[in-house]
């Protein structure tokens, strides 16, 4: 076997996007089976899984009065930011919350980092990929907290002390009083997670048509790759109208977005020493902000959810203190990383209900008037089915 140039490029001159994932291919990384849905213990239902849900008819959350006959209520969310010591009233809540934020944040840093690690050991085995929804995120955070109660027969938590032992993680999380504000977490790294994908296919298409630009002398590759994202999102667009490049581009940006995509355009990148990407968004160590609504404030202070929401305003009122044109429009949640807090308003009002537009009862072909022949000077306008000048 001849030896390696030390400058011998490992891949074709040409560099075409990957192919669309084959229907093999889609079968090997089928998603898991969705889990059974929980169902709610007081209606039985699927669609919800708390008693407290609206969804629930057996929900002890009060109605709202119906808004007047021609009227709609109109919801606006709105934040303000202020200092966390400006609101607070108790000092030992402050070292809770910054225990909290402390905690929160070491935990999702592993717990991303353990994420990205089992999703490549499954693509390097060719295993099946789960579907990354909000419960397998959870169930995955729980992995990195001591006081959750995970399957230890799984093969999630098995991958868990594998990553664990060859990562030298330490000791799991005390998370107590800590499980409201996990579910939140979850759920922000749900919507993170697909905007993850959608940038990184972006990305990654934008930075190997670059390179293909620079191996083929083809200047302007921003434009050029502008040009591409505009056909793939025209509804016009036809194939036959343009070369086999631009086709085999186009259908790339083309592709929906998912892991398999994702861990194809990484292979090809790496082929072409080219950047890479993580398959999950990573979090870095810096503190994040959390959410803290009713139930999580009653978890941080010991009390019990029931009875914090019985008496929900002085239990808030008691622990914050805000301004009366705050508390008339306050939505019973805050955004803190120990520091800084973002207060959450909601603003109720209401609107009259728009008219429905009467259908237009004219018969003319054309709905707006034309010119007819060249301007004369007197600038006329008729309409041609009647006739009519203005």
């Amino acid at each position: 076997m001849a030896p390696k140039r030390k400058n011998e490029e490992p891949h074709e001159d040409r560099c075409p996007p990957p192919p669309p994932p084959t229907d093999s291919d889609q079968s090997e990384s089928a998603p898991a089976p969705a889990p059974t849905p929980k169902v709610c213990k007081a209606c039985g239902r699927s669609d919800h899984q708390r008693k407290s849900s609206r969804k629930c008819p057996e929900t002890t959350r009060p109605e709202p009065d119906p808004p007047p006959e021609g009227f709609y209520r109109h919801e606006e969310i709105s934040v303000f930011k202020v200092g966390l010591k400006s609101i607070l009233k108790e000092d030992p809540l402050e070292e809770t919350i910054h225990n909290c934020v402390r905690k929160a944040t070491r935990a999702c840093y592993e717990f991303s980092l353990f994420l990205n690690w089992y999703l490549l050991r499954l693509f390097e085995s060719e295993l099946p990929i789960p579907s990354i929804h909000r419960n397998f995120i959870r169930q995955c955070m729980a992995l990195c907290v001591v006081n959750s109660r995970p399957d230890t027969e799984s093969d999630l938590y098995r991958a868990y002390q594998d990553f664990a032992s060859l990562h030298s993680v330490r000791e799991p999380i005390d998370a107590s009083g800590m499980s409201q504000v996990i579910t939140y977490l979850a759920k922000e790294y749900e919507v993170n997670y697909h905007n993850h994908l959608e940038l990184q296919k972006l990305r990654l298409l934008k930075i190997q048509w670059t390179h293909y630009c620079q191996r083929h002398g083809l200047d302007k590759p921003a434009k050029r790759f502008q040009d591409l994202v505009d056909l793939s999102q025209a509804k016009n667009y036809d194939s036959s109208k343009h070369d086999e490049t631009t086709v085999e581009w186009v259908a790339a940006l083309m592709m929906p977005v998912s892991l398999v995509v994702i861990h194809a355009l990484n292979i090809v990148s790496r082929m072409l020493r080219l950047k890479t990407s993580t398959l999950v968004p990573l979090y870095s160590t810096d503190a994040k902000y959390l959410t803290l609504d009713t139930d999580a404030l009653a978890q941080l202070s010991g009390i019990d959810i029931q009875d914090f929401r019985k008496d929900k305003e002085a239990n808030w009122y008691k622990n914050f203190k805000f301004s009366e044109a705050t508390k008339k429009c306050f939505d019973w949640q805050i955004k803190t990383d120990g520091v800084g807090c973002s207060v959450v308003l909601k603003t109720v009002t209401l609107r009259s209900i728009p008219p429905e537009k009467p259908e237009s009862e004219s018969d003319d072909p054309w709905p707006w008037p034309v010119w007819i022949g060249e301007c004369n000077g007197n600038n006329k306008i008729r309409w041609p089915s009647k006739g009519r000048q203005f």
